[in-house]
């Protein structure tokens, strides 16, 4: 999965689908700036397979599932790209999971009213913990019990920002940052859900 074209999320994905056999590369259809038409190319040159999928959409593996949530058809021609990321709910028979790509305010309330999203266990919190995201009216709708924070050491953006690390303390989630904590492991076992930090 690409959740939206700008180079922090498909950069690294071009090694990879030159070393490694990819099955298919899935994302939103929208096209990249940059170094996109590089991940494009080395896409037609693997013959990887390609689809495109947004809101309504889902994918179903054994006794997984994979709805997307976002992008709605106005949010995928939006001209801020990180408002066409791809918002992906997983639900597995022991735990619901939310990916939240970059998304920001309007698409998190748009969640909220729209979408009727329940809590749900894990958070990817959404933009690297930008202040312009996880605002408390879409916390508060999902409840999660876990929040990752995908972020950069010492980024130059400064995420994730204390005004988001307050509004996530303040609902109760367990907070965890790959800045911090490095590689972060969610294993669901059963009705439990253990956290590897590495």
């Amino acid at each position: 999965f690409l959740t939206h074209p700008q180079l922090d999320h498909y950069g690294g994905l071009i090694d990879v689908m030159k070393r490694y056999r990819v099955g298919m590369f899935i994302f939103n259809g929208r096209d990249g700036s940059g170094a996109f038409d590089e991940l494009e190319k080395v896409v037609n040159e693997q013959n990887i397979p390609v689809m495109h999928v947004a809101q309504n959409d889902s994918i179903t593996f054994h006794d997984s599932k994979f709805s997307i949530l976002s992008p709605s058809k106005n949010f995928l021609q939006s001209a801020e790209l990180n408002e066409t990321s791809l918002v992906m709910l997983l639900e597995s028979k022991n735990a619901h999971a939310l990916f939240t790509g970059d998304i920001d305010k309007n698409v998190e309330d748009y969640l909220a009213s729209v979408a009727h999203i329940l809590p749900v266990d894990i958070l990817k919190v959404p933009h690297h913990g930008s202040r312009f995201s996880s605002n408390s009216n879409f916390l508060n709708a999902i409840q999660p019990k876990i929040s990752v924070i995908e972020v950069g050491a010492k980024n130059t953006y400064g995420h994730p920002t204390q005004e988001t690390l307050t509004r996530l303390q303040q609902i109760g989630t367990s907070i965890y940052r790959t800045d911090q904590d490095g590689t972060v492991q969610l294993i669901i076992d059963g009705n439990s859900i253990k956290v590897k930090k590495n």
